[in-house]
């Protein structure tokens, strides 16, 4: 994990295994990315990060294509 990394807004996934994780703070901002391998469906895995960021009061915003 990149350090300074937030583990407790973004977790990994059960199952899954991280391969690159990066972490940026500025006075305003803070950017996280992780990228994860895992044999769970798009499906599962968009669930999982859905109730994990709605837990703790994230809302998702309407998709626009």
């Amino acid at each position: 994990m990149a350090e300074g990394f937030p583990t407790d807004v973004i977790s990994v996934m059960p199952g899954s295994t991280p391969l690159s994780t990066s972490f940026e703070e500025t006075s305003d901002l803070y950017t996280a990315s992780l990228t994860a391998s895992s044999s769970a469906s798009a499906e599962e895995i968009l669930a999982y990060y859905a109730a994990k960021f709605e837990g703790q009061g994230f809302t998702s915003g309407k998709v626009e294509k």
